[in-house]
Formats: structure tokens, sequence, C-alpha cells
């Protein structure tokens, strides 16, 4: 070897190093937002109806103006983070100050009904602190969602990223899906006052997620990546170049994308039974099985299993070859056991139900983790047809899918919940459980997921036309085009 190459390889290891471990600052956010999304999200439809106590009615009001709200904040926020740069960096604000305010911001949510005298009559002043929530966490999100599109450039790295943000997102979830229904129950028991006791476990565990993604931000912040968007910015500034918006052409790519899109509804699809079993499942434990202690437990399990299924991903991989075929591969196979669900999800038979959905959480979380780098790649497919380099638009339809996924849960659930005869108050006094309450809780928890599982694998398989290949291809010419100043 001589010693210019020596002096090359000792000099670029050192970076190649640093640039693997400044990758792993996604998975970082996602650690924190692990947080949020096993209480503050999971548990916000329960908290609006058995403590705000408000109507079923008036909880899916809530939750359905702040989905509607995401589909204006989250373009507008996608475009804010991709077209407004800092003297400092690029993305590092919004994770440090966003993302954090977010915790802030479901500490008071949850804490109003212990200060309020009547909390059913602050459905207005809820509306207003939704909506900021939804605001920053649009904002901090997006931005974490554009580091991983640009940071990570090959289906290899996108989906072994992916795959290690999805663990420790889910591995978080876990962590506090098994701590807080026992520590909600204990206080609950403790104070015989369940406003308090919601408000105490907000406080526990958002802090921890306020300090990681306080952190995270930091590391960002010191990040070669984010040295480097400050050197272009002072660059473009001094040459008085400014960055074209082209959100016409970026719209544009996104309307007439038909990857995108089929990415869109396999994706909103799969969430919408997802939250079936985790942001339903409280309702589910509490009144169809009636061992509500049992969902700490399910919650554990499903994050577990969901784990072990994205460390799947390499193997399917292999096996599959394209993210396009595993993707669709893992979503089947959950369909596989929808149909063993159909046979065992019996209120008399707590264990073998949860078992079986733990083995569709499998394969859930490699669908998961794959639905992620397809977006990516229909991004890059997007950016070549129309010659843009926007990836803040493109990749918030993905967090627009998951938000349409919650929706239409949230109107299902509401539905269920009101043909079931569900009365929280009621409920609270002792009432008997209604036959049909149980009756539409068992088709909400096994035949709308399987038939939603099967229209995701139709979506994909069928309008997603995106390869590997092909993808890669897209992404070098338009790099190329890019550094042509074409």
């Amino acid at each position: 070897m001589s010693e210019e190459v020596k002096t090359a390889t000792t000099e670029t290891t050192p970076e190649s190093k640093k640039s693997k471990r400044e990758k792993m600052i996604y998975p970082a956010c996602e650690l924190a937002g692990g947080i949020y999304k096993s209480y503050f999200s999971s548990y916000l439809s329960m908290l609006f109806t058995n403590v705000y106590m408000f109507s079923t009615t008036l909880t899916g009001i809530l939750e359905t103006v702040k989905s509607l709200s995401s589909y204006v904040i989250s373009p507008v926020s996608a475009y804010i983070v991709d077209h407004l740069n800092f003297k400092s960096g690029k993305y590092w604000p919004y994770v440090t100050v966003c993302c954090t305010g977010v915790g802030i911001g479901y500490i008071i949510l949850f804490s109003m009904p212990v200060l309020a005298a009547d909390a059913s009559k602050l459905a207005v002043l809820v509306l207003i602190l939704n909506t900021l929530i939804l605001t920053l966490s649009n904002l901090g999100t997006n931005a974490c969602r554009q580091v991983y599109a640009r940071m990570c450039k090959t289906p290899k790295d996108r989906s072994n990223i992916s795959m290690y943000a999805k663990i420790a997102r889910d591995g978080m979830k876990s962590i506090t899906g098994f701590i807080y229904p026992l520590v909600l129950a204990a206080l609950i028991a403790h104070y015989n006052d369940e406003p308090k006791a919601w408000a105490a476990v907000a406080m526990i565990l958002a802090i921890p997620a306020i300090i990681i993604y306080f952190v995270d931000g930091l590391w960002l912040k010191n990040s070669q990546f984010e040295k480097e968007n400050a050197q272009q910015y002072a660059s473009e500034k001094q040459r008085g170049v400014k960055k074209k918006a082209s959100l016409v052409a970026t719209l544009k790519g996104i309307i007439s994308n038909r990857h995108m899109l089929c990415a869109f509804f396999a994706y909103a699809l799969t969430k919408l039974y997802y939250f079936s079993f985790t942001a339903g499942g409280s309702y589910t434990w509490r009144y169809y099985f009636e061992k509500f202690g049992y969902f700490s437990f399910f919650s554990t399990g499903c994050g577990i299993a969901a784990i072990v299924g994205a460390l799947s991903v390499p193997t399917l991989r292999r096996i599959f070859k394209d993210v396009k075929y595993t993707w669709a591969a893992s979503v089947a196979l959950q369909a596989v056991f929808g149909v063993v669900n159909l046979f065992t999800f019996r209120e008399d038979q707590p264990v073998i139900s949860m078992v079986v959905i733990f083995g569709m959480f499998f394969f859930n979380g490699a669908a998961d983790t794959m639905s992620m780098p397809a977006f990516v790649g229909a991004s890059d497919w997007a950016n070549w047809k129309y010659k843009t380099n926007d990836v803040g638009l493109t990749m918030a339809i993905w967090g627009l899918a998951l938000n349409l996924g919650m929706l239409m849960n949230t109107w299902i659930r509401t539905y269920i919940l009101n043909k079931g005869g569900f009365d929280a108050k009621a409920l609270k006094a002792g009432a008997a459980i209604p036959a049909t309450l149980k009756q539409t809780l068992w088709s909400y928890n096994t035949v709308i997921p399987l038939v939603l599982m099967i229209g995701a694998v139709l979506f994909i398989m069928v309008g997603y036309g995106l390869k590997d290949s092909e993808i890669e291809r897209c992404r070098k010419e338009n790099e190329l085009r890019i550094k042509e100043g074409k």
C-alpha cells in the first residue's frame, strides 16, 4: 500500500465512523417519541371520556378536528422545515425546541382536569392546546424525518436505520407500556382521584422524553451533517443564491405519484388496525375481557413482538429482495394471523387472544420498518421525475398516512362504542357492561383488521411499482443533476 493510500485511509476512516454514528440521531428521536406515543397518544381517547368526562361523540369530534387539521399543519410545517435555514444548522432547533415543547403541552393537557371544577366544560381549551401540540409535533417530527431521508441514501441504509428507529420507538413503548398501566392503577388507588393519577403519570413520563429530545438536538447541532448544512447556507447567502421553493412542482410530484399515493393508502390501512389494538386496547381490556390489569402485559408484549419483527427485516429482505415485496409479504403474513384471530379472540380466553395478536405484531414490526424506505423511494422518483430536491413535503405524506389511519380508527372506534351502548358515567357508577358493547369490540379487533390487512397488500402489490434498482438509479441521476446545477 502506498503512502498516499495509507494517508487517505487514515483520514477518511474516522469521518466514516462518525457518519455512521450520526445516522443514529434519527433512531434517538424515535426513542423519545416512543414515550409520547405509548401513553399520551394511546390514552388520549380514554383521557377525554374517563377523566374530562366528554361524551364519545365529543371525543370523536375533538380527535377528528385534530386529525383533519394535520392535513394543513403537516404540509406547511414540512415546507417550513425544508426551506428555512438557521446560521448554526438547519434541523436541530426543531428537535430541541418543538419536540420538547410537545412534552410540556402534554403535561398541561393531562393536568388540567386536576385544576378544573368541571373538566367537561374545557372542550374549547382542549382543542386549542391539542392544535398547539399538533403544530409543535409536526415541526419536530418533520425535521427528524428529513434528517433520516437526507442522511440515509441507499436502500440498505434506509432499511437498517428504519429498523433501528422501529426498535428504539417500540422498545421504549414496550417499557413505558408495561409501566404506566400499573403505575396509573396504583396511583388511582392511592389518590382515590383518577384525574390526579393521570396527571402524575404524565409528569413521570414526559420529563424523560423532554430530556432525551434536548440532548439529541444538541447532538444534531454538533454533527458533521448540520455543519455541512450551515456551510451550504452561508455559501448560498454569500453568493446571493436563493433556494427555489418549488412548492407547485413538489405538490405536482405528490399528486401524480401513484407510487407515493399507493404507499400512502397501504400504510394508512396498516396503522388503522394497529390503532385498533393499541389506542382502542384500553377499551378492549377494560370492557371486553374485563381484565384491565392485563393491558400492561398486552402493550408490552405487542411492543416486544414488533421489535423482534423489526430485527427480522434483514432476513426478510434477503428472502423477498426488494423493499416492495418485503413490505407486502410482512403485511400478508399478518393477515394469516388475522384469520386465526377470528377463531381465537374470545373474552374467556384472553391469553390465547393475546398470543395470536403478538404474532400479528411481529410482522407489523417488519411492515412498519419497510414503510419508510418505500416512501423515501417514492420521493426519489418524484425528485427525478419533476426535477426537484425537496424531501419535506414528500416525507410529510408518511406522517399524514399515519394520521389518516388514526383518524379513521377514531371514527370507527366512536361508531363501535356508540353502537355498543358505551356510557362512561354509567359504567363508572357500576352499571353492567352491555352485551352489545362486547360484540362490537369483538368485530373491532377481528373482522375489521383482517379486511384492512388484505386491502394494504393489494395497494402495495398493484399500485407501488418501484423496485430497489429503479430507486437507486433515480437517486443517482437526481444527485448528479443537482451537482451540475441543472
